[in-house]
């Protein structure tokens, strides 16, 4: 299963002075009865981020493995 966000649009500027959370939430309705692998993604492009932190919560659930990942770059091609 994977649950997979895209982060369009960040401001450079907030309310607080910077900081700020973002939270997205989902509910299975269906589903296997075993344990499966849960994959979720979350991508801004063209934006600054620093200070991020990523925190899953399973209700119910227990999370045995986070693995975090962060890929930045700059990719040109001539055509």
């Amino acid at each position: 299963m994977k649950a997979y966000w895209k982060i369009s649009s960040i401001s450079e500027k907030s309310e607080n002075g910077g900081s700020g959370s973002l939270r997205a939430k989902f509910e299975l309705s269906e589903g296997p009865s075993k344990p499966a692998t849960l994959a979720v993604q979350f991508i801004g492009e063209g934006s600054t981020l620093s200070g991020v932190d990523v925190e899953l919560v399973g209700t119910g659930y227990r999370l045995s493995l986070l693995k975090k990942r962060f890929a930045t770059g700059w990719y040109m091609a001539d055509c």
